[in-house]
């Protein structure tokens, strides 16, 4: 097999922002945002662009109540000290659902 041209790498790079500083969740994750593994990805990733995953987050449980509490559950089984799972707390009580999981 011939070696590249020489230059060839220098061609390749991009001199613009490179795509992996924006999100490392999968696009699956997060495109759809209406089950619970788009839940726990925003959750994850929810520093990244707080007011983005906020919005997202909130669009879940007025779509999918059931699936939201579901995974929120989940998720604070596992998480309790983080900014993102301090706003689905306070999610669950607006929404009067936190006093159903107690």
């Amino acid at each position: 097999m011939p070696s590249p041209p020489s230059g060839f790498g220098e061609r390749l790079k991009s001199r613009g922002r490179p795509a992996d500083l924006f999100c490392v969740s999968s696009p699956s994750e997060i495109a759809a945002p209406y089950g619970s593994a788009s839940l726990m990805a925003l959750v994850r990733d929810f520093d990244r662009d707080a007011a983005t995953h906020r919005r997202l987050i909130r669009e879940i449980l007025q779509t999918q109540r059931e699936s939201f509490y579901a995974a929120a559950i989940e998720i604070l089984k596992g998480d309790t000290d983080s900014r993102a799972v301090q706003f689905l707390v306070a999610l669950l009580v607006s929404a009067n659902l936190l006093f159903r999981a107690l």
